[in-house]
């Protein structure tokens, strides 16, 4: 199972920091930034459904409140998840 994702632009193919695309959402819905909370706490919520490896499709069922958030993302990004494993104990 997925434990780990990124969103990578469609504009250039490049993943993209996590915060930079809050600030863009952000400035997209018209609100200031928080310093230390996500737009709508969508880091906490889609990005956990993502993380899970989770279309944005079935994230839409998941959270539908959120169907505005997940139409911009989608709109902007492609979601990679992947699944890391820890570190060999010596």
């Amino acid at each position: 199972m997925p434990n780990c994702f990124c969103l990578i632009s469609r504009e250039d193919g490049q993943p993209v920091l996590l915060t930079e695309i809050d600030n863009r959402m952000c400035q997209h819905f018209g609100v200031e930034p928080h310093e230390t909370m996500w737009h709508r706490y969508w880091y906490d919520c889609l990005g956990m459904s993502f993380a899970m490896g989770k279309t944005i499709a079935e994230t839409r069922e998941l959270f539908p409140e959120d169907n505005d958030i997940l139409d911009w993302i989608d709109a902007n990004f492609t979601v990679d998840a992947w699944a890391e494993v820890g570190r060999a104990r010596a």
